[in-house]
């Protein structure tokens, strides 16, 4: 009977480490994702910035 009982707790165990190991998992793709994201906005972010500024700079030569 005991060791049925420990059978049973180690499954159980095993079940709830199983499901927290792919919540993590799926929180970490989006979070990961959503990094990427930021980054990519922020790289357009640059570009333009970067480009405004290069035509401010011939405007002003004119």
């Amino acid at each position: 009977m005991a060791k049925t009982f420990i059978v049973h707790k180690k499954k159980q165990e095993h079940r709830k480490n199983e499901s927290r190991k792919k919540t993590h998992k799926q929180l970490n793709e989006f979070y990961s994702s959503d990094q990427k994201e930021k980054e990519k906005i922020q790289s357009v972010e640059d570009q333009i910035f970067e480009h405004l500024k290069q035509h401010t700079k011939k405007v002003l030569k004119k």
